[in-house]
This record gives C-alpha cells, sequence and structure tokens, in this order.
C-alpha cells in the first residue's frame, strides 16, 4: 500500500512539474507574440523627410511634424505589413493644375490611361510631345526617383536630362515634353 502511494505521488509530481512548464512556455510564447503585435502594429509617418515618432531625418531634411497624416508631403510605414505610401504634389506650372500624388511602389506618367504593371497613372493630356509612357516615378530604400522611359523628346529635372533614375526633392522641376511639373513634399 505505501509502495502504491509512493509511486502516485511520484506521478503527481512529475504531473505538477509537466503543468508548470507548459505554463511557463505558454507564457514566453504570449509575451514574445505581444512583442511582435506590438512591433508589428506600430505605424510610422514621415514628414518632409523627417521620422515624426523619433524627430530623426529621414532622406531629407524635415521639419517638426504637426497635423494629420494626410498631408502634404506625408509618408505612412504601415505596421502590418511595412509598405510606405507616399504622397506629394506635382504642379503644373503653365496651367496651375495641382495632382495629387499617392502611391506605394510606382505612378506612370505620360499621355496613355495607363499602362500593365504601373500601381497608378498620371496622364496628361493636351500636350503631343509627352509619350503614351513618358516616365515613372518609383520608391526605393525610403526616396523617390524618377526615371525616363525610353521616351521620344525625354524627361528633365531642374533642365537636366534624367539619363538614369534620380532623386526628387521638393521644388524639383519635372519638364515632359512642354509640360513642366514643380514636386511638392
Amino acid at each position: 500500500m505505501q509502495k502504491e502511494e509512493a509511486e502516485v505521488e511520484q506521478y503527481m509530481e512529475i504531473v505538477v512539474l509537466i503543468i508548470c512548464a507548459v505554463i511557463i512556455v505558454a507564457g514566453i510564447v504570449l509575451i514574445i507574440w505581444l512583442l511582435r503585435n506590438r512591433y508589428d502594429n506600430s505605424n510610422v509617418v514621415i514628414h518632409g523627410g523627417m521620422d515624426t515618432g523619433t524627430q530623426k531625418n529621414g532622406t531629407e531634411s524635415g521639419s517638426l511634424f504637426i497635423g494629420v497624416s494626410n498631408e502634404l508631403g506625408t509618408s505612412i510605414l504601415n505596421g502590418k505589413n511595412r509598405r510606405r505610401t507616399y504622397r506629394f504634389y506635382l504642379i503644373d506650372m503653365e496651367k496651375g493644375e495641382k495632382y495629387d500624388i499617392q502611391f506605394r511602389e510606382n505612378i506612370g506618367i505620360g499621355r496613355a490611361e495607363n499602362v500593365r504593371g504601373i500601381e497608378r497613372f498620371l496622364t496628361i493630356h493636351n500636350d503631343m510631345r509627352i509619350s503614351g509612357y513618358h516616365c515613372r516615378i518609383y520608391a526605393f530604400n525610403s526616396q523617390i526617383y524618377i526615371e525616363d522611359t525610353g521616351s521620344k523628346n525625354h524627361t528633365y529635372v531642374n533642365q537636366e536630362q534624367v539619363t538614369r533614375p534620380h532623386v526628387l526633392r521638393n521644388n524639383d522641376v519635372i519638364r515632359i515634353g512642354d509640360t513642366r511639373l514643380t514636386v511638392k513634399f
């Protein structure tokens, strides 16, 4: 009888140790999940090249950001999928038209209505010197680039022909055909 009680007591100790180990492992998994989820759900708001959370400079100098995230020159790095949404304006210097540019990967510019593989397309009518798919603006390493896509009349930034991808800055003037567009972040 004593032997059976000792065996039962020994089994109970083992069961208690297993339950404790399971609780500890579950606690560790929960802590890791909470830390990752907290990190993944945090958004980074960048305004004028300034990370508004840390106030550290990004690709350009910026200023203290006070406002809402849909203001001009703002990009949001979404925590879940880490895909930044870029937003800025292109202002037609002749017509005064303002184009609100928002994209995650790229945007094409030309006379066409859209181009396969391009997330968005800015169609500019009434300038026959602009090619159907004249140039492309895209994001890479937290910077916004423009590149000519083989257009007949080329793409220019600040009166210099774009022969390779060119980083866009605030107040740059893009010329495609006879159209001049000012970049406003």
